[in-house]
């Protein structure tokens, strides 16, 4: 994926994620939205966005391969605050 300024989604939640898919695309119309899981092995939204199956969140080359360092938004959605933490804490080092 070569990509910039665009979101990438780091988790996935089926009763959250969803929406916030929904919301993005309402609010965000041009950006094209990245999601990343571990969970998941087949893209769980269909053509709404591009997916990218995760060895872990804290795999240098996947969180590449979503391209993060050119993303204009990361969110993280995890189902722990511990998860979303470490994430948090690895995407800023």
């Amino acid at each position: 994926m070569n990509h910039s300024n665009h979101i990438v989604i780091i988790g996935y939640n089926r009763d959250r994620t969803p929406h916030l898919v929904q919301m993005l695309k309402r609010e965000e119309k041009q950006r094209e939205i990245v999601l990343v899981s571990v969970t998941e092995k087949q893209n769980p939204l269909g053509d709404d966005v591009e997916f990218i199956n995760a060895h872990g969140f804290t795999e240098e080359e996947d969180l590449s391969r979503a391209g993060i360092e050119k993303a204009s938004c990361l969110v993280v959605d995890t189902d722990t605050d511990e998860m979303t933490l470490t994430i948090s804490l690895f995407i800023s080092s």
